[in-house]
């Protein structure tokens, strides 16, 4: 039975054509190396020696490996779970966030939104804490 439903189902299609967007969820640092960026590649690819921005820091770095699952390749793609050696970025300025090939992403320091309260949630916030959306 699995096997038949196996057959209708196509996975999606990885364009490499978009730009390159990469969620960073950890950094660290590798003596003598550099700092490693783990995360998904978003959208399109890259390469090692392309350059990325770090649009949270405004920064950008060539890229100086990359590997998937403790092994060195040559190119990340939609969907590939990487990790992206960088030379010469602190973890302190950049702990997880957008990675993208420079001016992809668009970045702004503040926003006015309207908030609502869910209907169905009947307690005041008593933290008082800021959201991040």
């Amino acid at each position: 039975f699995i096997l038949t439903l196996l057959k209708y189902i196509e996975p999606p299609a990885r364009s490499s054509s978009e730009p390159f967007i990469f969620s960073a969820d950890h950094c660290f640092n590798i003596k003598a190396q550099g700092t490693v960026l783990t995360g998904t590649v978003l959208k399109g690819k890259a390469t090692v020696g392309e350059t990325i921005e770090i649009p949270a820091i405004g920064e950008s770095r060539k890229i100086k490996s990359i590997q998937m699952f403790k092994k060195p390749v040559k190119q990340a793609s939609q969907g590939d779970r990487v990790g992206i050696c960088v030379p010469q970025l602190d973890t302190k300025d950049f702990e997880r966030g957008f990675v993208a090939c420079p001016n992809a992403v668009t970045t702004f320091e503040s926003a006015i939104a309207t908030i609502k309260k869910i209907k169905y949630y009947k307690h005041e916030v008593e933290s008082k804490a800021k959201f991040h959306i």
